[in-house]
């Protein structure tokens, strides 16, 4: 399923009262997130309808097979300058997947599938510039795509153009894995999220945000931040601890 529009970003940690610069790089971090997050609401559809566009070539050469988002794009975590991460899922029969048991099988067949839909790519879908081919640990099929190429395209999709890796589902593949608990992490921590795209901001300025070349994924920045609040949580619960003793202690 696609994801969803996130609500505004009006989250504070609880317990703690702040100076007027904590109030002020508070109140600048929510905007920031509440921007951040209208934009890529607003670019939403379009990449919906690369991800339909992509699920009919794929389902050309393998009826049964699904597309699905994952990664930053399906917790709520990107910008309109993320990638799209889409697996290809159910394109081979569980028990010939599970068959292949060493990483060397299944990454075999997996760089067979992401040749055939690239050729099919660049035969029969206009809509995607550039596709190549990465021979990494998990083979991509990447591509761009101008959304003012699409059917249906609005004005404001002129000049915007959405990265896409697509990879196929086999054993050694943790992108599914990893959305879960990304997804898990945000739902029981709101302030997870301005944390995020401010850190993925800071390092995309700096061209640390990709792993492939020596900098952070998602699923990292996300982790970390998670430490940090949990230290941060940590503290709030100890010195409200240590104010009720001082209360109970008059």
């Amino acid at each position: 399923a696609a994801p969803s529009p996130a609500p505004p970003c009006h989250h504070s940690l609880p317990g703690r009262s702040t100076a007027s610069v904590h109030d002020r790089l508070h109140a600048g971090l929510c905007a920031f997130t509440d921007e951040v997050q209208a934009a890529f609401a607003a670019q939403l559809p379009a990449r919906n309808r690369i991800t339909a566009l992509l699920a009919a070539q794929v389902r050309a050469l393998w009826p049964a097979a699904e597309v699905k988002v994952y990664g930053s794009c399906s917790a709520m975590l990107a910008s309109v300058e993320s990638d799209l991460d889409l697996v290809v899922c159910n394109w081979l029969p569980a028990a010939m997947l599970q068959a292949c048991k060493t990483p060397g099988a299944s990454r075999a067949l997996q760089a067979e599938c992401v040749h055939r839909l690239a050729a099919r790519l660049r035969a029969s879908a206009a809509w995607a510039r550039a596709v190549e081919v990465t021979s990494s640990t998990v083979p991509i099929v990447s591509f761009g795509c101008d959304l003012g190429d699409l059917e249906g395209a609005q004005e404001g999709d002129r000049a915007q153009v959405v990265h896409v890796d697509l990879s196929f589902f086999a054993p050694g593949h943790h992108g599914l894995r990893t959305m879960a608990v990304m997804q898990q992490l945000v739902a029981n921590n709101p302030p997870l999220v301005p944390l995020v795209l401010f850190v993925k901001a800071l390092l995309k300025a700096v061209q640390l945000n990709r792993p492939f070349t020596g900098g952070l994924s998602s699923y990292g920045i996300v982790i970390m931040c998670m430490r940090v609040l949990r230290d941060e949580f940590r503290q709030l619960a100890e010195e409200a601890g240590e104010r009720a003793r001082e209360e109970q202690g008059k």
